[in-house]
């Protein structure tokens, strides 16, 4: 059973008499364990793909399921528990809390959640560790340059253990270098069996995956598998 699955999807939006379609009956399936990169324009339908696959918009037509579900037919309680649990998320800018350190940061979708808190310090304190912030963990946002920052958002992402992590244009913010060392972490995260799917609109960050989509008009135009990473 794939991980994800798309079939006829589309997404219309109306302004005024005018019809949008921001995705048009798209079909795709996502296996466990992929690391996939969606590349295309602006406004050609990629973060209105991201928004539906986690689970923050519906489709208008066609059907998304996760992990076989149907994402339509799961109550707005449930779409919250596997937005909480089973997706983890990082953005270009970074969502961190000015006034909390790092650690209370990543402890966030925990808190959330309802986990005791030595339960929730434990796993956040090894999320940081994973990242390379082991040292970081009291320090603020303002006090971290912004690759540590974003190794937070990471860490955030991934404290609730979730099998798909969505990346959108995670290294927008940062330096080349800097850059690099987020998408050798992502990476490491695909190969420890995360579900990694990127938007990226550089091709040397969408090299990092295995497998490109690329996107035009709200259509999928090409599907391909990327022969080798970085």
């Amino acid at each position: 059973m794939p991980q994800i699955k798309l079939e006829g999807l589309s997404r219309y939006y109306r302004t005024g008499a005018e019809t949008i379609k921001a995705l048009h009956n798209i079909s795709l399936t996502i296996e466990s364990g992929e690391f996939v990169a969606i590349v295309g324009p602006s406004g050609s339908g990629k973060s209105t793909l991201m928004n539906i696959i986690g689970c923050m918009d519906r489709s208008t037509a066609g059907e998304y399921q996760i992990n076989g579900d149907a994402v339509d037919a799961l109550s707005s309680d449930r779409l919250a528990q596997i937005r909480n649990s089973t997706i983890g998320f990082v953005f270009q800018s970074f969502h961190l809390l000015s006034r909390l350190t790092a650690l209370r940061n990543t402890e966030l979708p925990l808190i959330y959640s309802g986990t005791p808190k030595r339960e929730r310090q434990k796993r956040a304190s090894e999320a940081l560790e994973k990242v390379g912030l082991k040292g970081r963990s009291h320090h603020l946002p303002t006090q971290l340059s912004g690759g540590q920052q974003q190794r937070v958002a990471i860490a955030r992402a991934m404290v609730t253990q979730p099998k798909l992590l969505l990346a959108d244009e995670p290294t927008g913010a940062l330096d080349t270098h800097t850059g690099e060392e987020i998408m050798s972490l992502l990476r490491e995260l695909n190969k420890g069996g995360v579900t990694v799917i990127l938007i990226t609109h550089e091709a040397e960050v969408a090299a990092y995956a295995r497998r490109r989509l690329e996107f035009r008009d709200g259509q999928l135009i090409t599907d391909s598998a990327l022969s080798s990473q970085q």
